[in-house]
């Protein structure tokens, strides 16, 4: 793994004015790269003046350096859409039943995505403190922003609106209520790799027991951070230029409890020294229900011509030096997200114009219509001298506007 990225920040500039910059610059570079359940992954080409972040970079021209970072986006108050229309005879359950994505995302819980990022922050600073290789590429940043405000950045790339200027899948809306709709920004390193479901098998098949054994030592690395990933899918494992092996995908991870801690601890031992037996069989019975992924990948034995099954073994740590460590350590010492920890956006928490004018033009709707009632009441009373006849001599006030002929309602 390639972690220069975060080797220097430069805190004379605030990291969110540092990203800011870089996403509005005109010269920076939105690729669409994948998609996920709850949002969309942009790659970041920064190019121009000096970022702030030190690390990898590539000449293109002279004393033009290009900075590369990802950028992952999930939708807090709206679901995101997906360029593909979905096809009219397969609902989202169909698409999940065929291990297909379903083209608008989920909407996910600000303290949700939260806690993704300090999970995988968890995971990189203790991997360092340990002088150990971090098994994930560094977050430099989060933040919640508007759905007008991202638009700015991708220039329409990813957030819908018909020609009305409506989104779609949320209720209906008026534009100026755009800026309401907030998203939720991961900003993190570009590591330069491509995911396991889809290396080129002449490449994978002459060494996938090697690979296969660096993708159980990343995996384990986490655990030795106090963290189980989840779901450890082939594509949420990428294998770098280097030929290491990184995890990515946070969104269901969780951290271990001490009594796992003391129960995985030994076992870690004996996979160190060669026996993954019971490693393995601990850990698959530790996956979530609904994501059984191990045998996909890093559990999956090898079946010679003469019968014999034979599963991937551990490879050894990979180490940086203590220097090292403490220079990745403070690219990521500070963040500063914007939002509280709070379920999730609404009209009364969002301090924006837009929903403070249409909580006040409701407010007016309500007023207005409240009037319009007691005019009506008015008009109708005794005041008014509206009074009707009902069943012989016995007086009733009637009030309102006929709905049907011969039907008025009685007060």
């Amino acid at each position: 793994m390639k972690g220069g990225v975060v080797s220097k920040i430069d805190h004379a500039e605030s990291i969110r004015d540092q990203v800011y910059r870089i996403l509005s610059h005109p010269d920076t570079v939105f690729q669409y790269i994948s998609r996920g359940t709850y949002g969309e992954v942009f790659k970041v080409t920064y190019s121009g003046t000096d970022s702030g972040f030190e690390g990898e970079e590539a000449a293109e021209k002279p004393k033009v350096h290009v900075k590369e970072f990802i950028l992952k986006v999930q939708g807090i108050d709206m679901r995101l859409k997906h360029v593909s229309e979905p096809e009219p005879n397969r609902s989202e359950e169909q698409y999940e039943k065929d291990g297909e994505f379903y083209p608008y995302s989920r909407k996910i819980k600000w303290d949700e995505l939260c806690e993704e990022v300090e999970l995988q922050q968890h995971i990189y600073t203790c991997a360092l403190k340990k002088t150990l290789m971090p098994p994930c590429p560094a977050i430099l940043f989060y933040d919640g922003i508007t759905a007008e405000q991202f638009e700015t950045f991708t220039k329409g790339q990813l957030v819908y609106k018909d020609g009305y200027g409506r989104l779609e899948h949320v209720p209906p809306i008026k534009s100026r209520d755009f800026r309401a709709y907030r998203l939720g920004i991961i900003f993190m390193e570009y590591v330069h790799s491509e995911d396991l479901s889809i290396v080129p098998h002449e490449r994978y098949a002459a060494k996938y027991q090697e690979i296969e054994s660096k993708a159980l030592r990343t995996y384990v690395t986490t655990l030795q951070c106090g963290v189980l990933q989840g779901d450890p899918k082939p594509q949420n494992f990428l294998l770098t230029e280097d030929d290491n092996v990184v995890l990515i995908d946070f969104g269901i991870a969780r951290k271990l409890t001490k009594r796992e801690v003391d129960e995985l601890e030994p076992m870690m031992q004996e996979a160190e020294a060669g026996n993954c037996d019971n490693l393995r069989k601990k850990l698959t019975q530790m996956e979530p229900e609904n994501y059984k992924c191990l045998h996909l990948l890093i559990f999956r034995p090898t079946i010679f011509k003469s019968g014999k099954r034979v599963y991937p073994t551990l490879a050894p740590a990979i180490h940086v030096s203590k220097d090292t460590a403490d220079k990745y350590i403070k690219g990521v010492s500070k963040w500063t997200p914007t939002l509280p920890r709070r379920e999730s956006l609404s009209a009364e928490t969002i301090a924006e114009p837009a929903l403070i004018q249409r909580r006040d033009m409701e407010a007016e709707d309500r007023i207005a219509r409240a009037a319009a009632e007691q005019e009506e009441l008015r008009l109708y009373s005794e005041e008014g001298k509206r009074r009707r006849f009902w069943g012989g001599k016995r007086h009733t006030k009637y009030v309102g506007t006929r709905k049907k002929v011969g039907t008025r309602r009685k007060v």
